[in-house]
């Protein structure tokens, strides 16, 4: 993703919410998982 898609998006969808997980690439669920996890969990609390 280039580095200005984020702002672009969240510019065009403003309930958009930008997560970012250390240490994780384009494979977030295999580089991270468990940051992915608790994102996601935090998201549907």
């Amino acid at each position: 993703m280039p580095p200005d898609e984020p702002a672009t998006m969240l510019t065009h969808r403003p309930a958009t919410r930008l997560t970012r997980i250390p240490n994780a690439g384009h494979d977030v669920h295999l580089d991270q998982p468990d940051g992915l996890y608790e994102a996601i969990r935090t998201f549907l609390a």
